[in-house]
């Protein structure tokens, strides 16, 4: 659906989402629907947010470039995290956000205290964040009760029972801490205009990197808009979910979600630059309603290029950094990166870091040989590390404009 110029649909009430894979114009498109809001509604203001310090850079040159001074005056452009911090504050008294550590500590110590324990630390950590953040649950009965929708490990009612206890054991560690942790804080800063505390500031809401974002930070997002959810626009693609989890967008809305699912390439890009959402052909992956992505395979599927040992590799890569000085190269984590920094003596990026870094070539190196597997669909179902290397995968390799190079060993 080509949908840049369809400002009726824009101004239609949301919760309202823009998808696509990356190179569609979903930033794009959603900075025209705040200039259609902006001019639809002359007197009030807008919040302009997105995910990531860089994502919300971009986003800001492209607001620069697309309104006037006298539009950007009303515009608030600020990622949601201190944001939120900001409007909280005054209801936190003593308490302090805990931090990665602190959770840490505070989980361990609650194994400690619980009567018994029967499952591995990350099953209590993400059940507290898949299911009792999520569904803001605050009783044992309310718990025993939920579907825990995402959850694959099924529990009996004996079951159910001993996990409430170590989450219970968890949240008094934090309080005796004097500790409060984001899910709360969120969930605070929502009650603060849903309460009646103070009147939502904003006729509405624009968010890019939707996919990132977890039921409590929607939730918030929705309750800072006057008309709540239906001043509410995400722009998102689950393919480059990073640090998130998935998330249903009907369950988070009741079902009340209007989907804009965009095709055309990004301007500027070559026709036969390599597709690389085609990755995610016959791969079980959420689609943020729901279901799941249905990505047509095709024989025009790029694959990665591998290598025997290293010194091919090295050689390889070499080779490309002098036939194309302004290629952007990526590798897997931080330290592959200053790895590979060192061979070719300039710049690497962290594949977690290509939002923003859009080049015409590009080149992501240093993958393993199971990396093949996944970027070939020979893996059907991957598990949750697997889907994160593969979103950082697709998100180093969609940065290209014209051409995009993978490049690893083969043992």
């Amino acid at each position: 659906m080509n949908a840049f110029n369809d400002r009726a649909d824009s101004l239609l009430p949301g919760p309202a989402l823009i998808r696509g894979a990356a190179g569609t114009g979903k930033t794009t498109l959603l900075v025209e629907r705040v200039r259609d809001a902006l001019e639809a509604g002359p007197n009030g203001r807008f919040l302009v947010t997105s995910f990531s310090p860089r994502g919300l850079s971009e986003l800001r040159g492209l607001l620069a470039s697309a309104l006037s001074p006298e539009a950007l005056e009303r515009i608030t452009i600020q990622n949601l995290h201190p944001f939120a911090r900001e409007i909280v504050a005054p209801r936190l008294g003593k308490a302090v956000l805990a931090k990665g550590p602190d959770v840490r500590a505070a989980w361990e110590e609650a194994l400690h205290l619980a009567p018994e324990t029967s499952f591995p630390l990350s099953f209590y950590r993400e059940e507290w964040e898949r299911v009792v953040q999520v569904e803001e649950i605050v009783s044992r009965n309310a718990y025993v009760k939920s579907r825990r929708p995402g959850r694959t490990q099924r529990l009996d009612r004996f079951q159910q029972l001993e996990v409430w206890e170590v989450l219970m054991k968890y949240r008094d560690v934090l309080a005796a801490k004097g500790l409060t942790e984001w899910g709360d804080l969120l969930r605070e800063a929502r009650l603060v205009f849903e309460e009646g505390h103070e009147a939502p500031p904003f006729a509405g809401v624009f968010a890019d990197e939707a996919q990132e974002y977890r039921p409590g930070e929607l939730r918030l997002l929705a309750a800072l808009c006057v008309e709540g959810e239906k001043g509410l626009t995400l722009a998102a693609d689950p393919r480059q979910r990073l640090w998130g989890f998935p998330v249903d967008l009907t369950q988070v809305f009741d079902g009340r979600i209007r989907c804009t699912d965009l095709e055309a390439p990004r301007k500027g890009s070559s026709s036969s630059a390599p597709r690389w959402d085609l990755m995610f052909a016959n791969i079980a992956w959420d689609d943020l309603m729901g279901g799941s992505l249905e990505v047509a395979d095709s024989p025009s599927r790029p694959v990665p290029e591998f290598f025997e040992d290293e010194a091919a590799e090295e050689e390889a890569v070499r080779r490309m950094a002098v036939e194309d000085a302004d290629a952007v190269f990526f590798a897997m984590d931080g330290a592959e990166a200053k790895r590979w920094a060192s061979v070719l003596e300039r710049d690497v990026h962290p594949a977690a870091t290509a939002r923003g870094r859009e080049a015409d070539h590009v080149c992501l190196v240093g993958l393993r040989p199971e990396d093949r597997a996944l970027m070939t669909g020979e893996i059907r179902e991957p598990d949750e590390a697997e889907k994160h290397r593969l979103a950082k995968i697709y998100l180093a390799l969609s940065r290209g404009r014209s051409t995009s190079r993978a490049v690893g060993r083969s043992a």
